[in-house]
């Protein structure tokens, strides 16, 4: 009786499971079989589930059957674990490039390294109040090699605060055991830091609203190193007259309204390899340079936000000088730089896809309230929040890109809210407890991952198993997601997860 059905009555019945269910009845008979993996029916499914925003199958995928089970099966959308060891708000996470270890900072003033696994553990934690006085943790990020850990944090009550001395950072040697070998200052503190190679750092130095200065720190050699007994705050003199550091480069920039400094190694666009004649080959036959070292193939890039939350500065690095003196080559004249404007947009985050192709930043709509007042006075902030994405290499914004849905409520100025990209997915915290995944090429959302309260401040996908993510919070816990197929060689099939 079940053989006589016509396959466009089953499609019709078909359509109306659960992707769990559709897998089973595979197992039923041929027919089924073949019916239930119909590219017609999976790609009316997944476009019904998930509302894609561009409907053709995305380059290099096999099938709408194994989209659908990319979404469904690998995207990390299961709570596995939660760690409550802080006593505050989580303010970032941070992979190190080997996937091993996830660093969180927080309001509690600590900063603490986890090693993944299942369950994750503590490794390494340090209470920057006790050892620094600093007030709180708020930004990390681990040098290529995983050798050295920089953390930036913020002063705002304690002995050495001043307007210009707030923000702080300490380089941490993963090798020695956690071990703190350099202090700095960097302000404004909202701008954060960068690497810029395996062992010199970048971060900003300012003196008055109107001029930023980015200084480079270089690790030092184990000869000069501070050990445990012997760190201490930075002196705030050597800070004030700009001799902690090496000045790089100087901007004409409000402060209060620069934000979330990075380092870009941009890919070139690579032009067609250049023949040559081959003397032993025949007349019609050519060989071709392909020989590229990497200062051929990427151009390093200083990107922050600038304006009044509206601008995206590039700068283009030509060298990065670890000593005190200053190189002309790299001082900052007008125009000599690179500015994206989003004039009525309100810059609330940014960060690079893993190949520093291109640049994703969350952002509000700004509105003008009274006409008579300053631009800061009356910005009021729709709560809307959209994700754009740049091409570095073109330095042009594409305007057909575009993920939604998240929201913030903070008025102006706004929180700052994370980002994060793997091959396939785009996420982005939020100021309503949830984080949002969505589908890099389809523009759709995936799923949203929930916590309890206030702000998703952290997130971060592990930069060696796309289908594991780290997420931090205001309700003071760090969250881990696997997907449903972790899940599966982590613990006994847990129908639920299903």
């Amino acid at each position: 009786m079940w053989q006589d059905i016509p396959d466009t009555w089953l499609l019709e019945i078909f359509q109306y499971l659960k992707f769990q269910d559709l897998v089973n009845i595979t197992a039923v008979c041929k027919k089924w079989q073949r019916v239930a993996l119909d590219e017609t029916l999976w790609r009316k499914l997944i476009r019904r589930t998930y509302n894609l925003k561009n409907t053709d199958l995305a380059p290099g995928k096999d099938s709408w059957y194994s989209e659908y089970k990319r979404f469904y099966y690998h995207t990390p959308a299961i709570e596995s674990e939660v760690l409550t060891d802080h006593t505050d708000e989580v303010l970032d996470v941070a992979f190190s490039h080997n996937g091993k270890y996830v660093c969180t900072t927080s309001k509690d003033c600590t900063v603490k390294v986890w090693e993944i696994g299942f369950p994750t553990t503590l490794k390494y934690s340090a209470d920057l109040k006790e050892m620094l006085e600093w007030s709180l943790t708020q930004y990390a990020v681990f040098n290529k090699t995983d050798d050295f850990l920089l953390v930036c944090g913020v002063n705002i009550n304690g002995p050495y605060y001043n307007e210009f001395f707030m923000g702080h950072g300490a380089i941490f040697d993963m090798t020695q055991g956690f071990t703190i070998i350099r202090v700095m200052g960097m302000n404004p503190p909202h701008l954060f830091a960068d690497w810029a190679d395996t062992e010199v750092c970048l971060g900003g130095y300012a003196t008055n609203h109107d001029h930023l200065t980015i200084n480079s720190f270089k690790v030092p050699d184990k000869r000069t190193r501070m050990n445990q007994e012997t760190v201490k705050p930075p002196d705030p003199q050597e800070i004030l007259d700009n001799t902690d550091g090496n000045r790089l480069c100087t901007f004409y920039a409000d402060c209060n309204h620069t934000m979330n400094l990075m380092v870009a190694n941009v890919p070139i666009k690579q032009k067609p390899p250049t023949p040559k004649c081959d003397i032993n080959r025949n007349a019609n036959s050519v060989i071709y340079n392909t020989d590229r070292n990497n200062s051929d193939t990427c151009i390093k890039y200083l990107i922050f936000v600038a304006g009044i939350h509206d601008c995206i500065i590039l700068h283009k690095l030509k060298d990065v000088q670890t000593t005190k003196d200053f190189d002309e080559a790299n001082a900052v004249r007008p125009f000599s730089y690179d500015v994206i404007r989003r004039p009525g947009q309100y810059i609330s985050g940014m960060k690079l896809s893993h190949d520093h192709r291109y640049l994703y930043f969350n952002f509000r709509e700004a509105v003008k309230v009274e006409e008579n007042e300053e631009w800061e006075d009356y910005l009021h902030l729709k709560e809307n929040l959209q994700v754009n994405v740049i091409d570095l290499q073109t330095k042009q914004i594409m305007p057909d890109i575009v993920y939604e849905g998240h929201k913030g409520f903070s008025e102006y100025p706004a929180w700052y809210i994370c980002l994060d990209t793997s091959d396939d997915i785009v996420a982005s915290g939020s100021e309503e407890a949830k984080a949002y995944l969505w589908d890099r090429y389809y523009r759709c959302l995936i799923t949203t991952l929930q916590h309890k309260e206030g702000v998703v401040n952290g997130l971060e996908f592990n930069p060696k198993d796309c289908e594991t993510m780290v997420t931090s919070g205001d309700d003071h816990t760090i969250r881990i997601w696997r997907s449903r197929n972790r899940m599966k060689t982590l613990q006994p099939v847990d129908s639920s997860y299903l």
